[in-house]
């Protein structure tokens, strides 16, 4: 990914500019776990992205935070009476 290379000193997630070097180290310490959150979210699309690069980035930036409420989530929907 680009991002990795440092194209650009700044990029844009979810309508804020991040620096490069913040972007690329939250990139860099994403983990499996992360990685599978990541092509979950993307598989449970139900519309048509228009900027996909926009928000592939978005969800691998925002994975960390965002991974434990989407299965906690999931696992409410699967199993409502556990």
């Amino acid at each position: 990914m680009e991002v990795l290379c440092g194209f650009s000193d700044t990029y844009r997630i979810n309508n804020a500019d991040i620096p490069y070097e913040a972007v690329r180290d939250k990139l860099l310490t994403l983990d499996e776990d992360n990685l599978m959150y990541a092509v979950d979210v993307m598989d449970d699309i139900n519309w048509q992205v228009k900027n996909m690069r926009s928000y592939m980035l978005t969800v691998l930036y925002n994975a960390p935070e965002n991974k434990e409420p989407y299965c906690e989530a999931l696992f409410r929907r699967t199993y409502p009476y556990a």
